[in-house]
């Protein structure tokens, strides 16, 4: 299969080196292990007896649907490590500094959502750096090269009034302004991370089969990624697994797309171009929703806060991301 590669500038150089990749591997494995339970690769391979119920599924291949109920009440846990193999570029009002940038990117956030409230609570986040200690020493998480500026706090709740979402606390000025700067993106915030359905999916009325081949491109793109993003990808349906007892279909992926400023719930603006060389993702099979993520990338982003583009970096990167989507019974509290 043909694999699109795109041409990085040269102004950050990839950090080839055998002996950093070695070191960086081996020092960043503690940190990555802290993130394991929730990431790790074969974890929850068996589907709940009452998922696999909902499964449309005959010997023709699957349907993925989208047309039951998605749940009002969720709690979404989501972790994510990224092995780093590069160089980055941070800026400031005051000075321009560049380094390397190998080591691990590291968080785990948790959403509840509940209708027309939402919450969101950072539990980890940071950045392993590289050490020459013991390779299974713990490895302390340190600030984040790509995030000059800091998280203000570490849990955000906002609601929905009138059709529009603001900050819940009218108080918090950090709150209400992070809440202004995402208005706009909000609910495609919510599809990304598996608080609601994606808007585009599958055909109900086409059956996969492992083997089979689908190219996303153009305008059905936001089936994968969300915001304004250009690019294609390739998937090929390699098997069905589920994720903690989610039923979910496993594809092999490659392609390239390029995506600008899009946030994350923490108000971090990114611009991406991203080819992702081998991997895999895991998508339900009863909501349109992506529930984990295994790429060998290159990436090179730009990051910062709204209007502000505080640091750029490009390089090699193994990027793991896993979901931990469970309804709940109640509404928040």
């Amino acid at each position: 299969m043909k694999k699109t590669i795109i041409l990085l500038p040269t102004l950050l150089a990839l950090a080839s080196c055998e002996k950093v990749k070695q070191m960086s591997e081996q020092a960043t494995l503690a940190a990555r292990e802290q993130v394991a339970e929730s990431i790790g690769k074969g974890a929850g391979t068996t589907s709940d007896p009452q998922l696999k119920k909902l499964v449309n599924q005959t010997s023709e291949g699957v349907v993925f649907r989208k047309d039951l109920p998605f749940p009002i009440h969720l709690e979404v846990r989501t972790s994510r490590s990224q092995l780093w193999d590069g160089r980055v570029v941070q800026q400031s009002a005051i000075e321009r500094k560049s380094a390397a940038l190998v080591g691990t990117r590291i968080s785990v956030h948790k959403f509840e959502s509940s209708g027309n409230v939402i919450r969101q609570t950072t539990e980890e986040a940071g950045f392993a750096l590289p050490t020459t200690d013991k390779k299974d020493e713990t490895t302390t998480l340190g600030s984040d090269p790509l995030v000059a500026v800091g998280l203000t706090s570490k849990s955000t709740s906002f609601i929905r009034k009138n059709g529009s979402w603001q900050s819940e606390t009218s108080g918090n000025i950090h709150n209400v302004t992070l809440a202004e700067d995402l208005k706009p993106y909000f609910d495609s915030l919510l599809a990304e991370n598996a608080l609601a359905p994606r808007p585009l999916w599958f055909s109900e009325k086409k059956r996969f089969k492992p083997g089979d081949e689908i190219t996303i491109s153009s305008d059905s793109l936001p089936m994968l990624v969300s915001g304004k993003a250009t690019g294609s990808l390739t998937l090929t349906l390699e098997s069905f697994e589920a994720v903690d007892g989610h039923p979910c279909a496993v594809f092999n992926i490659v392609g390239n797309y390029t995506r600008k400023q899009y946030p994350d719930f923490d108000g971090v603006f990114s611009d991406e171009v991203i080819t992702i060389k081998s991997g895999q993702i895991w998508l339900s099979l009863i909501h349109p929703m992506i529930l984990r993520e295994e790429f060998d990338t290159i990436q090179n982003v730009q990051i910062g806060r709204s209007g502000q583009q505080n640091a750029q970096a490009q390089g090699a990167v193994k990027h793991s991301l896993k979901r931990t989507w469970r309804p709940m019974e109640n509404s928040l509290q």
